[in-house]
């Protein structure tokens, strides 16, 4: 462009004898020294300049303002006093009361000084912002760490009081299995005698007894058996909470077991005047099942029954096969009934929904037929009404269900009835109990 200003620099060529051999001439467009300080100004304080060494400013800027033109001819008085030296250290000189860092340097042997100017303030800008973030990070660090650090005393005092409640529930739990161990001792003495006693009445080794005698006698027997086996309950109850109850599977007639169950309950049924009715088909399948623990699910179920059921009420045990395949086994009452609510109450160890109506009971029916219903692979239903009744189901799966087949393979195998039901002829526990 011919009108923009450019700088002319010449130089003189020798030849290799040292004869004038030319000159050599450039042209310079200022404007790439301006994009050069462009490319490294700092800040909004800063002034550069090319001059010569007698002071001439051949290029300089920015010129924004009366700071920066103070600051122009405090970098030219200083160059044009160090002109002689090749390059100057960076020396601080003040400004109006702000500290300004200088720096100039002379480009090789020709007379030429570059020299810039920067702000202090601008200068250590980026290392304020840096210092800045890493005191941010360093206080995150910080709360950060002192949460930590309190969460772990937390955990860690949680962690003792946790392990202080388990070693106290392990002796609580040590010292309920002695006093149940202690206990069955102390009634199985005297149940032993009355089961021993009346199964010698049953077998008149004191003399023929009348037909009253000896339903009697055998209600006695069947009534110290089961209040035996009510003890073993109790035990197992906690050998269920710990997992380690087992099945002695045999065959179950369903309708002899209600009947069993009927007798049991029979003066507390007539006491209170409720009829207690079953209801199943006549060709019912038999289940493969723990007997006693069937039967006392459903006399647990039918105590309940009788217990919160008003006086000429009625209760209906029921059994059937579904749909699904699972048989069910139910007792249906016209008592008091309970809330939805309540349900989870009755469910729970020792929970009595009706506490302040009946002293019986100690709260583990519910939870121990449960048991024995998972233990089948099965699982125990509860519907109830206030003032209208309550029902409670218990399912066994289909693979418990024994067909007309199963029963004479079983029969093939060495097993045979009796009057309490299919049991192996070698148990002799089971035979004559």
């Amino acid at each position: 462009d011919p009108e923009s200003e450019v700088i002319i620099m010449s130089r003189k060529l020798n030849k290799l004898d040292g004869s004038y051999g030319g000159v050599v001439l450039a042209a310079i467009d200022p404007k790439y020294f301006v994009d050069f300080f462009d490319s490294v100004s700092r800040g909004e304080n800063h002034f550069m300049s090319i001059a010569l060494s007698d002071g001439t400013v051949m290029v300089s800027g920015p010129e924004k303002n009366a700071s920066n033109l103070a600051l122009q001819k405090l970098l030219t008085e200083k160059a044009t006093d160090l002109t002689k030296e090749k390059s100057f250290k960076p020396y601080f000189a003040t400004q109006d009361g702000v500290d300004k860092v200088f720096a100039n340097n002379r480009l090789g042997s020709f007379p030429v000084t570059v020299s810039i100017a920067l702000d202090s303030r601008d200068f250590l800008s980026s290392w304020k912002n840096n210092q800045f973030k890493d005191l941010l990070f360093l206080t995150i660090f910080l709360l950060f760490g002192t949460a930590l650090s309190l969460f772990a005393v937390t955990m860690e005092k949680q962690i003792k009081r946790v392990q202080r409640s388990e070693a106290a529930a392990v002796l609580a739990s040590q010292t309920k299995s002695e006093f149940l161990a202690n206990m069955s001792h102390e009634f199985r003495t005297p149940l032993n005698a009355i089961i021993g006693f009346s199964d010698m009445l049953l077998a008149t080794y004191f003399g023929d007894l009348n037909e009253k005698q000896k339903e009697r006698v055998h209600d006695i027997n069947l009534c110290g058996n089961h209040l035996l086996q009510l003890i073993n309950d109790i035990l197992e109850f906690s050998k269920g909470e710990a997992g380690k109850l087992e099945l002695r599977e045999e065959l179950v007639e369903i309708a002899q077991t209600i009947e069993e169950c009927k007798r049991m309950m029979r003066e507390k049924l007539n006491l209170k005047h409720i009829s207690m009715t079953a209801q199943l088909d006549q060709d019912h399948p038999a289940l493969l099942g723990d007997a006693r623990k069937v039967r006392q699910i459903l006399l647990n179920l039918v105590s309940n029954a009788v217990k919160f059921t008003p006086h000429n009420g009625s209760i209906t045990v029921s059994s059937y096969v579904d749909d699904a395949g699972f048989l069910r086994l139910s007792v249906a009452d016209t008592g008091i009934g309970m809330a939805e609510a309540d349900i989870p109450k009755a469910m729970s160890v020792f929970g009595q929904v009706h506490r302040n109506q009946s002293l019986e009971g100690t709260g583990l029916g519910l939870p121990l037929c449960k048991i024995f219903a998972e233990l089948h692979g099965g699982n125990i239903y509860i519907a109830s009404t206030v003032g209208v009744g309550t029902t409670v189901e218990v399912s066994f799966p289909p693979e418990r269900i024994l067909s007309s087949a199963d029963i004479a393979k079983m029969r093939e195998d060495a097993y045979a009835f009796d009057d309490q039901g299919l049991l192996p002829l070698a148990d002799d526990e089971n035979r004559n109990g």
